[in-house]
Order: structure tokens, then sequence, then C-alpha cells
């Protein structure tokens, strides 16, 4: 297997290996200025980047560590999940590939709380990068598929233009690629690297332009066409060239290197592997160091000098296992499984906050609910009340005014007895009128 590259994706834009040296400095004044504030965090991450893609890990990884210190004092989100991002990247360029996807996956929580689909997208392409190299293919595809989801889905609905998109799916489309060839389906890798060159066109950046040219070299290379392999390892390395990326140079050149063994030209072989050897070195990249190893072995083995084969060969295996082992292994499945449970235990949580809210919110109903019964209940028995005492008083009235008729009556009777009482008298006193009239008559006569 040659050399192929894959992208690993920052999630600040701008500043890349070939920025302006006037930038370089502008942010390095920030950086250096002391204040503890966003600004000085955007800094350190932004020149960190531009660091690990020219293959200056050290500066690189004493920057992401400012940036992270500076961000978690701040409590600043974005700028914690970038510096842990940029962190990983470093971390698996030294061949610490447990420790690069714990940094990863501690991004993409924090992505993941923000809802920022483009950066969670950045985060699932750098995680399946850890799997990736690690031999895990099936979880290097689910990661570079869900990326390539949310970048397609972006890039469709009237973002075309945007930068960072077409970036995102370009990378997408290589680091599937990558995925294919180093699973043998070099139908696929090709179709995955010819889509991605075509994106990286329209974006005109050097550096990923360059990385698509290696690919499509190598796949020429496999196939045994050493003209198309040669113009395509060309251009990627002018390109590469052009912007000082010691990285994809090193690869390039161990890439040339294995090619020149295979047409048996061993002095450009070794001429090309001994420069991707010392820059290996020189950035210490183990991964590079390693692929160094195992070609140079089969250049001398080629060149029919099996003692220095052997010796080279002793090298690579002691690399090889330095950087896959199964302890290594193990770290990252416990980091993937702790990963799932605490985003499972996470949902379920909000799930059960949900609940509890729906849950406090119908008991607020059903005590609103039972205080208005009540309350309505109260207003009821109180009025059943007043017109109970109403009818009460009433009863009481009526009971009075029937007594006080009654005696009324009675009184009223009595008088009225009296006065006939007292007209019998009158009347049996007074003299009948025909008597009265009789003795008037008698004396008149």
């Amino acid at each position: 297997m040659r050399n192929i590259f894959f992208i690993f994706l920052p999630a600040l834009v701008g500043l890349t290996g070939n920025a302006q040296s006037d930038k370089i400095d502008s942010l390095k004044k920030a950086a250096e200025s002391g204040v503890s504030d966003t600004g000085t965090v955007n800094a350190l991450n932004q020149l960190s980047i531009s660091n690990w893609r020219t293959g200056e890990y050290k500066t690189a990884f004493e920057q992401a560590e400012k940036a992270l210190v500076i961000a978690t004092k701040l409590q600043w989100q974005s700028g914690i999940s970038i510096a842990l991002d940029n962190r990983g990247t470093i971390n698996w360029y030294k061949g610490n590939y447990p420790e690069a996807l714990k940094d990863h996956l501690a991004s993409l929580k924090i992505r993941e709380s923000q809802g920022d689909p483009s950066r969670i997208a950045v985060s699932y392409n750098n995680i399946a990068g850890d799997y990736l190299y690690q031999n895990n293919f099936d979880e290097a595809l689910r990661y570079y598929r869900d990326a390539q989801k949310i970048f397609e889905t972006k890039c469709g609905q009237g973002s075309s233009a945007d930068m960072k998109c077409l970036q995102g799916l370009a990378a997408s489309h290589n680091n599937l690629g990558n995925v294919y060839y180093s699973m043998g389906n070099m139908k696929e890798a090709l179709a995955c690297f010819t889509k991605s060159l075509e994106i990286r066109k329209k974006t005109g950046v050097k550096g990923d332009i360059a990385t698509s040219y290696n690919n499509l070299g190598i796949l020429y290379d496999e196939a045994g066409d050493v003209k198309h392999a040669m113009e395509n390892y060309t251009t990627a390395l002018k390109l590469m060239e052009e912007i000082g990326d010691k990285e994809s140079i090193c690869g390039f050149y161990i890439n040339v290197g294995s090619f020149f063994t295979r047409i048996k030209k061993y002095a450009d072989a070794r001429t090309y592997l001994t420069k991707a050897l010392s820059i290996a070195n020189e950035i210490g990249s183990p991964l590079e160091r390693k692929e160094c190893y195992a070609d140079l072995a089969v250049l001398d083995s080629s060149a029919g000098n099996f003692a220095g084969a052997l010796s080279w060969y002793k090298l690579f295996i002691g690399a090889r296992d330095s950087l896959v082992n199964e302890e290594n292994t193990k770290k990252t499945v416990r980091l993937e499984m702790n990963y799932q449970f605490e985003k499972k235990e996470a949902t379920a949580k909000l799930e059960q906050e949900k609940k509890d809210a729906l849950a406090a919110a119908e008991s607020r109903k059903q005590r609103i609910i039972l205080f208005s019964v009540s309350g309505f209940g109260l207003l009821v028995l109180g009025f059943a009340l007043f017109a109970y005492r109403s009818y009460l008083q009433k009863q009481r009235a009526n009971i009075e005014i029937s007594r006080q008729k009654s005696l009324i009556e009675e009184k009223q009777t009595e008088i009225l007895d009296s006065i006939h009482y007292a007209k019998r008298i009158q009347t049996a006193l007074m003299p009948r009128e025909k008597y009265i009239a009789r003795v008037l008559k008698e004396l008149k006569s």
C-alpha cells in the first residue's frame, strides 16, 4: 500500500500552510499578547493548525494546549472544541491514536451540545481518521459517510459558494476514497478521488488539490500506468513544495521512492526514500517513519541487499507495533464505548428531564384545576350558606309577621266584640223607635 493522503478538517477557516507571513506575524502578536480573551484563543488555534499542517508538531501541540487552557478558563466552548481537535490531530500524527480519538470525541461532545451540523461533520471526519489507521474500516466508513451527508445537505441548500462547505465535501470524498483504497476497492477509490479533485479545483486550495493529485497518482501507480502516475506525482510535488507542507512532501517522497523501486530505478528510489526518512525524523512523525522503513526494506530486498532489507524490516516491525498494538486497540474500544454510553446516558437524561417537565406541568395543571374546582365549590357553598341564611331570616320574618297579624286580628276581634257589646247595651237602654214615634205623636195631638 502506498501513502494515500487523507484530510483532517480544522474547524477554523482561513489560515493554512501557505498563509501570508504578515497574517502569521499578526496572529503571533495576538497569541503572545498575554491577554486571556477569545482573540488570543483564536490566534493560538489558527497558529496550531498552520504548524501541524507544515509538520511543526511540537510548536503546534504547545499552542493547542495553551489555547485549551485559556478557553477553559473563559468557559468558551467553541474555543475548547477547536483546541481539542488540534491536539487530537497532532496526537494522531505522533501515532498516539487512543489520545487522538479521546480528544476528537471530547470535541464532538461539545459540538453536539451546540447543535452546529458543520462542526459536527468536522468531528465525524476526524474521528474516522483515528479509526482508519487502526484498520477499523467499518467505523471509519460510518463516520466519513455521516460527515459526507451533512456536507452534501449543507452545500445543497444554497451554500455552494461556502468555501468551508466545499472543502468539507471534497475532504469527505477524498477520505472515503482512502478507506476504499485501504480495503482494496480501487474502482470506488478512483471515483471518490476524482470527485474530490473536481470540487477542490473550484476551491483553489493548493494543499487539497495536491492531495488529490497524489492519491490519483497512487491509483495509476497500482494499476501499472507509469506515465499517468508520474504526471500526477509531479503535479502534487510542485504544489506541496509551494506551500511548504513537510508532512505531505514526506509522503510524496515515499510514494515516488516506492514507484522507482517497482520500475527498478533503485538509485532514484533510495534518494527519495532517504529524503522522506530525514523529514519524518525532523517532524517527529512515527507513521511516516514506519512507511520509510517498510519501503527501504522492499528496496534493499529488490536490489539484492538482503541484510539491509532485514535491518529495515526489523525497524518497520518495531515502529508498526508501537503504533497499532492490542493495548491501543483496547483503549480505542473503551473510548468509543464510553462515548456511546455517555451519549446514551445524556439522551436518557434529556428524555427523563422532558418527562419530568411534562409531569411537573401536568401536576401544575391538576393543581390549578383542583384549586379552581375547590374555589368554585367554596363559592357555591358560600352562596348556599348565604341563601340558607337568607331563607331562615325570611322564615323568621314570616313567622313574626304571622304572629303580629294574629295579634292584630285578635285585638281587632276584641275591639269589635267590645263595640258590639256596647251597642247591645245601648240598644237595650234606649226606647224603641216605634215607642218614641208613638209618644211624639201623642204629644202632638
